[in-house]
């Protein structure tokens, strides 16, 4: 289902342009008037709302018209869709779910929480709920559902709760790092950024995103995920995320596996001397408390 649409083809061309600005407002099928024409916010197909018979709004394509881009493609066939603005949504019980504590992993015991740092092969089937018909509309729950979703395509000031958070209050994408930093406070958010770091040692990986400045130079920004006792969960994440490439003094040291991922924590500032170029970074720190906390999506591996 589609659930969101801009009102005019001139929105949708102005939202191609430049993502990290103001983007237009979308309209919710909920919003849409009846026999106005909508358009795609991913492919810029004319659209019209539908209800169903248990009055769920959604948009569909007008005759003659077909969907072109891979998301709106995958959700045109979806009967059961996820929603940031949904009654159900909530940005504290997003994060309780995602950053909800699991037991450190026993050496040679299978862990019962499987990890979402990558896709799994096949979607999980929803159970069906006698109160509604097969078109629902639930809160997204995941990291992943929200990338897959490309659910930036809403603007970073989309209010997504009753609590009137906006989106960049959720999830912060390469775009829209500026608006965040350096004037970042921390509290629970989730980070587009790159694997920079894994130390072994102490026990913590570090990830960097980053700004340019009005000189066109990178102005850098870290952070670290501290997994303290939890040895297998860290040994796993950092052979997910790291290889070891030989240096010229002979040797080795961590090569990131990934492009992109995404990070979320409950950050603070991390008082840690990082050093890079000889300058001391701006640095923050989160614990480790979930495998939901990581998702690398696969098109970003390296």
């Amino acid at each position: 289902m589609i659930l969101d649409a801009y009102a005019s083809i001139d929105d949708y061309q102005q939202s191609q342009k430049n993502i990290s600005e103001i983007t237009p407002r979308l309209v919710s099928a909920v919003d849409a008037e009846q026999g106005q024409a909508y358009y795609c916010p991913y492919c810029g197909a004319r659209l019209f709302r539908r209800i169903s018979d248990k009055g769920v709004s959604y948009y569909v394509c007008h005759k003659g018209e077909k969907h072109r881009h891979p998301v709106c493609i995958r959700k045109e066939k979806e009967s059961i869709t996820r929603a940031v603005n949904s009654p159900n949504f909530s940005f504290d019980h997003f994060f309780g779910g995602i950053l909800k504590s699991e037991p450190e992993e026993i050496e040679g015991e299978t862990p019962k929480i499987s990890t979402v740092i990558v896709e799994p092969g096949e979607k999980t089937k929803l159970p069906e709920d006698p109160q509604h018909d097969s078109f629902r509309v639930l809160p997204y729950s995941s990291i992943q559902q929200l990338v897959d979703d490309d659910i930036k395509i809403k603007g970073r000031n989309a209010v997504i709760d009753y609590e009137n958070h906006k989106l960049i209050d959720l999830i912060v994408f390469k775009e829209w790092i500026k608006f965040v930093f350096p004037s970042f406070f921390g509290g629970k958010r989730i980070l587009e950024c790159v694997p920079n770091y894994c130390d072994l040692d102490r026990r913590y990986l570090q990830f960097r995103c980053y700004v340019k400045n009005p000189q066109n130079n990178f102005i850098d920004y870290y952070l670290n995920i501290y997994f303290g006792k939890k040895e297998k969960q860290f040994n796993r994440f950092a052979r997910m995320l790291f290889s070891n490439e030989a240096s010229a003094s002979g040797s080795t040291r961590p090569r990131s596996k990934y492009s992109t991922v995404f990070v979320a924590g409950d950050w603070e500032k991390d008082n840690v001397n990082n050093m890079w170029g000889g300058i001391k970074r701006e640095t923050y720190r989160a614990d480790f408390v979930s495998s939901k906390q990581i998702y690398a999506p696969k098109k970003h591996m390296l």
